[in-house]
């Protein structure tokens, strides 16, 4: 009699068992590095030139300034110290460096400005095409391994051991760059 209840009583802690580990949905996690799909998104490239577009306009009108100070110092070594006309050039010099003091400030605020957007809408998009990912191949969970922007010098990791085959970073590559072309 002891036996046959030992036996009910572990075959009904078996079944509670095995009906608990049913309604446990089933872990899948996968990793992404997220430096080498900021490096490899093909959307990256184009939006960088877009940046040195930018950048290059930037410099154009410093360099037109610049050659515009070049040419009133040239008139200063051939003006007459103390003269009206000497008082002109060195005033419209001085007004010149102001004039790129404030050009320097509010471009350099300016190109910042447009890198964090650009930043901010790769990382967007990368975010979004992760999650999609994630749910249409039954992921519960997606880590970054490590991540660090090449502006920056700060890096964190997230993941300090994933098994090679939880990465799923070549996915993630494929389908950024495949929703772009």
């Amino acid at each position: 009699m002891r036996s046959q209840l030992l036996i009910v009583l572990l075959v009904l802690i078996l079944a509670a068992v095995l009906l608990a580990a049913q309604g446990t949905p089933q872990q899948r996690i996968g990793i992404v590095d997220l430096n080498q799909v900021f490096e490899g998104y093909s959307q990256k490239d184009q939006l960088e030139a877009e940046l040195a577009t930018v950048k290059k306009k930037m410099e154009e009108q410093f360099d037109k300034i610049d050659n515009e100070l070049k040419q009133l110092r040239g008139e200063l070594e051939l003006t007459e110290k103390g003269t009206t006309r000497y008082g002109e050039i060195e005033d419209r010099a001085a007004a010149l460096i102001q004039k790129r003091k404030r050009l320097n400030r509010e471009s350099s605020q300016e190109f910042q400005e447009r890198k964090l957007a650009f930043h901010d809408q790769l990382l967007t998009h990368i975010d979004q095409t992760i999650q999609a990912f994630a749910i249409e191949q039954g992921y519960t969970t997606i880590l970054q391994r490590e991540f660090t922007l090449s502006t920056q010098s700060l890096s964190w990791k997230s993941v300090l051991f994933a098994a090679p085959e939880t990465d799923v970073t070549a996915h993630i590559l494929a389908r950024l760059n495949k929703t772009r072309q």
